[in-house]
């Protein structure tokens, strides 16, 4: 079993994203026994999502097998997580979208309350494979189609506004939609999300757990195949599989093919957002519109994703978003555009910044050269 342990470091502090599914229940496992050499810090994460009678049975299930660990557990309802980060749902995103980003927004708590800085999830090889389909058959762009990542960066802290209706959010990916999360108070820590199971499949896991003599909760709602994730897991992948034994190997390399595309990508719209760049005599960074707008669509794309990241503004890239953006550029040389409820495009002079109720006082017009 392919386990990537090398993704945590030596003394690591890592909060276990933590159901009492057979999945995670296998990764505490693992980590806890690798603890001691490495010199680990575990706790042990449980949201109780309070949607099914059993869920608070279930939570102290959970704390019962930390206690045999003898590591720390914590647990929040989804409401108290909810009611501390004012997290509030949107019309345009599903109830599990939701939820994954309470679930987020839970793990950045616990970590933040243990000065944890990585987060051990379950995902494994089943998972990915589910996650390219979702995203396949909602339209995802090529980022979306890298499905899920080893790592990947969360802001802890501040998940504020993230589901208002002027800023709606899914937190993870859905439509490869990924969160741009400003922090707007207080500490923001990047915890680094890892995924040391993402190579393991689902059999090989549930063989492990019945090798160590290892139970676990299992999720009625599994079997619910109105949940496309589900529908997907019980019938197109077992379908895809018996077609020919080795989809698994080679989905594996197709996924590398495009990560490597992306990788691509990214490299390229680093080097670029840092040359149309300029930084005047206020601290104010502007970028140079008539540059942006000779790119090819894929690099602007990617470019002001980048920016509005660089500058802490919070956002969901979505088709219109851009175009709205990108509209706005070609038709003003000068002025404001309002897209969020805190934040702006200034232009002049062929450039723009970003300005936000964080930022004290407004940027001036850049100097002339």
């Amino acid at each position: 079993m392919f386990v990537k342990l090398e993704l945590l470091p030596k003394n690591a502090r890592i909060v276990v994203g933590f159901s009492g599914g057979a999945d995670s229940r296998a990764l505490l496992d693992i980590l806890v026994h690798h603890a001691q050499e490495n010199h680990w810090y575990i706790i042990a994460a449980y949201l109780d999502h309070q949607w099914r009678a059993e869920s608070a049975t279930e939570a102290l299930w959970c704390k019962q097998v930390a206690e045999h660990y003898h590591i720390p557990y914590q647990t929040m309802t989804l409401q108290h997580v909810v009611e501390q980060t004012k997290i509030l749902p949107s019309s345009t995103h599903s109830k599990e979208s939701y939820a994954r980003s309470v679930r987020h927004a839970f793990y950045a708590l616990v970590a933040d309350k243990h000065m944890a800085e990585y987060i051990a999830l379950a995902h494994h090889q089943g998972d990915q494979e589910e996650t390219f389909f979702i995203r396949l058959i909602r339209g995802s762009g090529l980022e979306g189609l890298c499905a899920i990542q080893e790592t990947s960066r969360l802001h802890s802290a501040n998940f504020i506004r993230l589901y208002t209706p002027d800023i709606t959010n899914n937190a993870i990916g859905l439509h490869n939609q990924k969160t741009f999360c400003a922090c707007k108070n207080g500490p923001c820590h990047n915890l680094l999300v890892v995924r040391p199971l993402l190579h393991v499949t689902k059999q090989e896991l549930v063989t492990y757990n019945n090798e160590h003599n290892l139970t676990w909760l299992e999720d009625p709602t599994n079997q619910d195949l109105s949940i496309l994730r589900n529908c997907i897991r019980k019938t197109v992948l077992p379908s895809l599989h018996a077609c020919d034994d080795r989809f698994g190997k080679s989905f594996q390399r197709t996924l590398q093919h495009l990560q490597e595309a992306q990788d691509y990508i990214d490299f390229c719209t680093t080097q670029t957002l840092q040359s149309i760049t300029t930084t005047d005599t206020q601290q104010c960074r502007w970028i140079d519109i008539r540059t942006l707008l000779l790119l090819h669509p894929t690099l602007q794309h990617s470019v002001i994703i980048a920016w509005f990241s660089r500058e802490k503004i919070s956002f969901v890239p979505s088709k219109a978003f851009f175009n709205e953006i990108m509209r706005f550029f070609k038709q003003r040389t000068s002025g404001s555009h309002q897209l969020g409820l805190d934040w702006k495009i200034s232009c002049a002079q062929n450039k723009a910044t970003i300005t936000s109720g964080c930022i004290s006082g407004l940027c001036p017009r850049p100097a002339r050269p």
